[in-house]
C-alpha cells in the first residue's frame, strides 16, 4: 500500500523557471511540502495550469488558479489529473489531500469511483488553523509514530472483539472488575486514516484509595438508565455531552439547573428528563472498548497511569493530531479543553505523555485478550504521578524549541 500526498499549489511563486516543489514559496505550500515528504511514499503538486505536477518538473511561473474556473473546467480539469496518476495507482493505495475544496472535490469523487481510499486532513480547517496543524505534525514525527501505535493496540482489543456499542451493554456482558475505557463516536475518525475510529473519551473509574466503584458501575451511570433516563449529577461525562446539546440547541432557559449541585429535588429532575434522554441517546450511539487492569485502587494506579498519558498522548499541550470534524457535538461545549483536545475530559488534557506508558498498556491488551495473565500488580513505573509535565509549566518559546519532549524531558 502506498500513501499519495497531493498538495494544491500556491499563488505565491519564483519569477523564473524552477522545479515545482521549489517554485510555490508560501509558507504553507513549503509546510505541506514538509509533510508530504515525512509521512508519504510519493507526492505531486495539484498545479492549476500543468494539472499533476511532478515536484523534480522544471516548469515555468504562470498566474492561474481553478477559484476562476468554471464548473465544467474544474471537471475536465480533474479527470486530466486522475488520468495522469492512474498508471501507479492500486487498489489499496491512499491518497492524501492537502489542498482546498476547489483542488479536491472532482478528484475525491473519481479516485472513489475507482475504489481508491481518500482523506484529506485539512478539510474542516481554515488557513490559519491547517498552517497550525502542519507545523504542529512536521515537528511531531515520534508522536504520531506513537499515536498510530495507540490506535493498533486499540485495534487489536477490538479484533478480539473486546468492543461494544453503549447502548446494547449492560451487566450481563462479561466486565472485568476493574479496568480502563475508550469511547468512540460513529462519526469521528483519525485524521491520516478515515477507516479508523477516533478515541472520544478515555476514562476509568476505582482511582480513589479503598474505593469499591467497578468499571460496570462506572459505564452504566454514564449510559443512564434502560427507560432511557439518566442523571448526570452523578456522571461528568454526561453533564459535558448534556451542557454541549443546550449550546447546540439553544436551550439554556429551558434547562438553567444543568449541571448545579451535587442533588436536585424531584421537581427539576422531572423538567431535564427530556435532555437526560437525549444524553442516553448521543452516548448510545458510541462504541467502546477497554482494558482489563485489576490493580489496587489509588491516585498511582495503572489505570490512573494509563488514562493520564492516554488523553496526554490524544491532546496534550499543542493540541490534537487527529483533529474532530466541524460536526463533532463537543464543538459546541462550554469547556476549552473539551473544544480544544477534541475529547470528552477536562483533566489531564494539557499534559506531555510519558512515552512508556505504551509499552505498560501493551501488556495490558494481551492480558484482556488472554494471551498472557493480566499483572496483579502494579507495573507502571514508581512514582510516575510525580513526574507529570503540563504544557502551562513550560515556557511557550522553550516549549517550541524543544519538540515534542519524547525523552528525558517527558520522565
Amino acid at each position: 500500500m502506498k500513501k499519495i500526498f497531493l498538495v494544491s499549489c500556491a499563488k505565491s511563486k519564483k519569477t523564473e523557471a524552477s522545479k515545482g516543489e521549489e517554485l510555490y514559496v508560501s509558507t504553507l505550500f513549503q509546510e505541506a511540502k514538509k509533510f508530504a515528504l515525512n509521512g508519504g511514499d510519493i507526492w505531486f503538486i495539484l498545479s492549476a495550469k500543468y494539472g499533476l505536477l511532478n515536484p523534480q518538473t522544471v516548469v515555468d511561473p504562470y498566474e492561474k488558479t481553478l477559484k476562476k474556473m468554471t464548473s465544467e473546467e474544474k471537471k475536465t480539469w480533474a479527470m486530466s489529473v486522475s488520468k495522469s496518476l492512474k498508471p501507479i495507482l492500486k487498489k489499496d493505495d491512499q491518497i492524501i489531500f492537502l489542498a482546498g475544496k476547489d483542488y479536491r472535490k472532482d478528484l475525491e469523487d473519481e479516485f472513489r469511483k475507482e475504489g481508491i481510499r481518500v482523506t484529506a486532513p485539512l478539510r474542516s480547517m481554515g488557513l490559519g488553523k491547517q498552517m497550525g496543524w502542519l507545523i504542529k505534525v512536521n515537528r511531531s514525527q515520534e508522536r504520531m509514530k506513537d499515536l498510530d501505535y495507540f490506535y493498533n493496540l486499540l485495534e487489536e482489543l477490538i479484533a478480539g472483539k473486546i468492543f461494544h456499542l453503549m447502548k446494547n451493554c449492560d451487566g450481563k456482558l462479561d466486565w472485568p472488575k476493574r479496568g480502563v475505557y475508550f469511547f468512540f463516536s460513529p462519526e469521528e475518525t483519525r485524521a491520516l486514516y478515515p477507516e479508523v475510529s477516533r478515541v472520544v473519551r478515555v476514562g476509568t473509574h476505582s482511582v480513589s484509595k479503598g474505593s469499591k466503584t467497578t468499571l460496570w458501575d462506572r459505564l452504566k451511570t454514564h449510559k443512564g438508565s434502560e427507560d432511557g433516563s439518566g442523571n448526570h449529577r452523578a456522571s461528568v461525562f454526561r453533564l459535558h455531552v448534556g451542557q454541549a446539546l443546550i449550546n447546540k440547541e439553544k436551550l439554556n432557559k429551558k434547562y438553567p439547573n444543568w449541571g448545579a449541585g451535587e442533588i436536585a429535588n424531584n421537581k427539576i429532575r422531572i423538567s431535564e428528563r427530556n435532555l437526560e434522554e437525549k444524553v442516553s441517546a448521543e452516548i448510545g450511539r458510541m462504541s467502546l472498548t477497554y482494558l482489563r487492569i485489576e490493580d489496587e485502587p489509588g491516585s498511582s494506579s495503572d489505570r490512573a497511569y494509563i488514562e493520564r498519558n492516554a488523553i496526554a498522548l490524544l491532546s496534550g499541550p499543542d493540541g490534537p493530531i487527529d483533529v474532530q470534524t466541524s460536526k463533532w457535538l463537543g464543538n459546541n461545549s462550554a469547556k476549552n479543553a473539551i473544544k480544544e483536545s477534541g475529547l470528552w475530559n477536562v483533566r489531564h488534557v494539557d499534559e506531555f505523555y510519558d512515552k512508556g506508558f505504551l509499552g505498560v498498556m501493551k501488556e495490558y491488551v494481551n492480558g484482556t485478550l488472554g494471551k498472557t495473565s493480566v499483572p496483579k500488580t502494579s507495573i507502571a513505573p514508581k512514582g510516575w504521578e510525580n513526574r507529570i509535565i503540563r504544557g502551562t509549566e513550560i515556557n511557550q518559546l522553550a516549549f517550541f524549541s524543544m519538540g515534542d519532549l519524547n525523552e528525558s524531558k517527558r520522565h
